[in-house]
């Protein structure tokens, strides 16, 4: 894993959709979808449930988010 698929994911989480977070990125759809598909396979698990409205967290991904959102601030303050 790295920062930039951290991220995405917590983009993906805030905005509760994958075009949104890829607005808010400032980059394409296809990439953070490729991003966020790459994270969950390095994890092992899904992170989110699709749907045409938007995608909700599993599990998975409400227990990564605010250990993901610690640890990218504290990439932030080094």
């Amino acid at each position: 894993m790295d920062n930039r698929q951290l991220r995405h994911f917590l983009a993906v989480y805030e905005e509760g959709s994958i075009t949104a977070a890829a607005r808010r990125c400032f980059i394409a759809q296809p990439s953070l979808s490729t991003s966020l598909t790459q994270l969950e396979e390095t994890l092992g698990a899904r992170l989110f449930h699709r749907h045409k409205r938007g995608v909700t967290p599993t599990s998975e991904g409400e227990r990564l988010y605010p250990q993901g959102k610690s640890l990218l601030g504290e990439l932030q303050a080094l």
